[in-house]
């Protein structure tokens, strides 16, 4: 029954604040993969990966939430011989985050964010001998808002 009131648009709160936000706010907390998030970053992670990783092949889908600091997304990837591999992460949003590929055996390999674009590209890139599985993910160090992360091969 209309109340002859209008509704108010907050036209000061960013576009993404529409995402879902993550309700587990504990230190060191893994988050699921919210799909919707990683789909609203998709076309300015594309521009990025353009300019950073021009070439590279998307390896999956991209992981992606609204997060907050300390929160983070992981999830497992089997690596094939004789690929390339990169990570690219982006956020309009948060300050410092965190890109990581870590095989189950071996040190971590990690990149941060500058400017809201993290690139994991090694040397000239991420390479296996024999096919395995490592979790890829991004992590929240400072500040919370949408981060979106991808794995990308040649």
């Amino acid at each position: 029954m209309p109340t002859g009131r209008t509704a108010q648009v907050d036209r000061s709160a960013p576009a993404a604040s529409a995402i879902p936000v993550v309700e587990d706010t504990r230190e060191g907390q893994v988050v699921t993969n919210n799909p919707l998030a990683a789909l609203a970053l998709e076309f300015a992670l594309l521009q990025q990966q353009q300019q950073h990783l021009p070439g590279r092949k998307p390896v999956g889908e991209p992981m992606g939430g609204v997060l907050r600091q300390g929160q983070a997304i992981r999830e497992e990837v089997r690596l094939i011989p004789g690929r390339c591999y990169s990570m690219l992460g982006y956020s309009p949003s948060v300050s410092v985050f965190v890109l990581e590929l870590a095989p189950k055996v071996g040190n971590p390999h990690l990149a941060r964010s500058t400017d809201g674009v993290a690139v994991l590209d090694g040397t000239p890139c991420y390479q296996v001998a024999m096919e395995q599985e490592v979790t890829v993910g991004v992590m929240v160090q400072v500040g919370a808002g949408p981060v979106v992360a991808r794995l990308y091969e040649r």
